[in-house]
């Protein structure tokens, strides 16, 4: 991440970069787990990663410097761990955009998690 930003990204686009890894985490999220007691992971523990990136876009943005550029930094490994349940099960397997036909909430209902990548992006 610091090789990124110090290569030219910047904290803006290392922001980008955090935001765009955890949406497609929660693309891929499993919902069927969402209700199993055993799990103790959910959609909540994901969005966390896109609510961090935004508030240390928000600081960045307003008050540039070393404490907002840490504050990004730091999204990174917030981006790492909203896959910690990814990382334990065979979900974890990226998937290629597929075919955008406007129905954002149906791909994701129906498990066309391509489809839904390219529908949002």
């Amino acid at each position: 991440a610091v090789d990124a930003v110090l290569g030219g990204a910047g904290v803006a686009g290392l922001l980008d970069a955090v935001s765009l890894a955890v949406s497609e985490r929660l693309i891929r999220y499993d919902t069927s787990i969402e209700h199993d007691p055993t799990v103790d992971f959910g959609w909540l523990d994901i969005s966390h990663g896109l609510t961090y990136a935004n508030a240390a876009r928000w600081v960045w943005n307003r008050h540039p410097g070393p404490a907002a550029a840490r504050l990004a930094l730091f999204t990174v490994f917030l981006c790492f761990d909203t896959g910690r349940h990814e990382r334990r099960t065979s979900v974890a397997e990226p998937q290629a955009y597929g075919t955008a036909d406007g129905d954002l909430t149906a791909a994701i209902l129906d498990g066309r998690v391509g489809d839904a990548m390219a529908n949002a992006a």
